[in-house]
């Protein structure tokens, strides 16, 4: 009688504990910096900078999920809007393996000194954000 218990609570949990376990997706490793491949990831840029590139690993993501990486202007002073969205790609997991890539190009001849972000969200849930600095 014990094992038929047992056999029934442990069904129960695997059908109760699903969702929670299929929520457990991530990003790791996440580097914000001037080279496609680099590494640390870096907290302030000049405000020549070329490009910004980032990159992170999904864990436990699902094929089929849309990860979007949106680059935004936080705050680059009083003539420009605050929280301003520079750029959004989103991408289908699956087709870009487990490792998401994206950058920003300086526009025009130099960036705006302030503070911008890049957020990286997952099925419209944001699961990280890193600020940085230009200038």
């Amino acid at each position: 009688m014990r094992s038929i218990l047992r056999a029934a609570f442990l069904a129960f949990a695997m059908v109760s504990f699903a969702p929670l376990l299929a929520e457990a997706a991530s990003v790791q490793n996440v580097v914000v910096s001037t080279a496609e491949d680099g590494a640390p990831t870096q907290g302030s840029f000049a405000l020549d900078t070329p490009e910004i590139f980032m990159r992170a690993d999904l864990v436990d993501v699902a094929p089929g999920s849309i990860v979007t990486v949106t680059w935004l202007a936080l705050d680059t002073g009083p003539n420009n809007p605050p929280n301003f969205r520079i750029d959004q790609v989103a991408l289908r997991v699956g087709e870009v393996g487990r490792r998401v890539r994206a950058s920003l190009p300086r526009p025009g001849a130099a960036w705006q000194a302030g503070t911008y972000r890049v957020r990286l969200s997952l099925n419209g849930q944001t699961l990280q954000r890193i600020d940085f600095t230009i200038g």
